[in-house]
C-alpha cells in the first residue's frame, strides 16, 4: 500500500501539469490535410502530435480559414498555431517552439507558356500571381509592390486560376505545388519554376501565443528539441516530404 502511495506522488506533478491545449491551424497540404476517413493528417500535424504526447499535454486541434487562426492566437492565451513562418513581422508576436522544416519557394508558371526568364523577381512585377491570402509569400510581395498580386482564399483554387490564364503565376514549394497539382488533378510536367522568390522560404514552424505560461511554453520547447534530437523528427520530415 505504502508503495502504491509512493508510485502516485511520484507521478503527481506529471499529472498535474498535462492539460488540454487549443490548437488552430489551416489546411494545406501536405502539411495539413483530411485523410480518406477525414482524420486530420499531414507532415506538421504529425510533428505537432509528436510534441504534445512528448510533453504530456492533450492538442484540441481546430482547422480554421487561416486570418481567424491568426487573429486567434494572437489574442488568446495558451494557443498553439502551425504551420507558420517566422518572418520578421511576426517574430515578436509569438513564442516559437520550433521550425520542422525549410524549402525554397518559387514564382510557377504552365510550361506551355513562353516568359522571358530572369533571375531577379523584380522583372515579374507587372504580372498576375496568385498566392495565398494572409501567407508570408502574400506579404513578401504586397510589401514589394507587385501591383497585380491576387489573394486567395482558398489553396484549391490556385491552380485553376493558372490553368484557366486568370493569372501568369503561382507562388509555392515543390511540395505546395505537386499537392496542389494531386488536387487538380494536373500533372506535374505541365507546370515549370520561373524564378526563386528571394528572403523567402517555406519554412513551417510552431508557435504560442505571446501571452502563453511561460511554463507551457518551455514544455513545448523542450518536447520539440527532443523530437529533433531523437531524430524522430527526422523521420516524419522523410515520411512526408521525402528529403534528408
Amino acid at each position: 500500500m505504502k508503495l502504491i502511495t509512493l508510485f502516485a506522488l511520484i507521478l503527481l506533478p506529471v499529472l498535474a501539469q498535462a492539460e488540454k491545449i487549443r490548437v488552430v491551424t489551416e489546411h494545406l497540404a501536405p502539411y495539413q490535410i483530411f485523410d480518406a476517413d477525414g482524420k486530420l493528417s499531414g507532415f506538421m500535424t504529425e510533428v505537432v502530435l509528436a510534441i504534445f504526447e512528448v510533453a504530456g499535454d492533450e492538442p484540441d486541434i481546430q482547422v480554421l480559414p487561416w486570418k481567424r487562426a491568426f487573429r486567434i492566437a494572437t489574442q488568446e492565451k495558451n494557443v498553439m498555431i502551425y504551420s507558420i513562418a517566422q518572418t520578421p513581422e511576426r517574430k515578436d508576436k509569438f513564442h516559437w517552439v520550433g521550425q520542422a522544416s525549410e524549402e525554397p519557394l518559387y514564382l510557377w508558371s504552365l510550361a506551355s507558356h513562353s516568359y522571358t526568364k530572369s533571375s531577379n523577381i523584380s522583372d515579374y512585377k507587372h504580372y498576375r500571381i496568385a498566392s495565398l491570402r494572409g501567407s508570408n509569400v502574400a506579404t513578401y510581395l504586397r510589401n514589394n509592390d507587385f501591383s497585380f498580386l491576387v489573394e486567395l482564399n482558398s489553396e484549391q483554387n490556385i491552380l485553376p486560376m493558372l490553368q484557366l490564364n486568370r493569372v501568369d503565376f503561382v507562388s509555392g514549394s515543390y511540395q505546395l505545388v505537386k499537392h496542389r497539382a494531386d488536387m487538380a488533378n494536373i500533372p506535374m510536367e505541365q507546370l515549370t519554376p520561373v524564378v526563386t522568390i528571394p528572403e523567402v522560404t517555406m519554412s513551417p514552424s510552431i508557435a504560442l501565443s505571446i501571452n502563453s505560461d511561460p511554463k507551457l511554453v518551455q514544455r513545448m520547447k523542450n518536447a520539440f528539441n527532443k523530437l529533433e534530437r531523437s531524430g524522430k523528427l527526422q523521420v516524419i520530415r522523410n515520411k512526408w516530404l521525402g528529403v534528408d
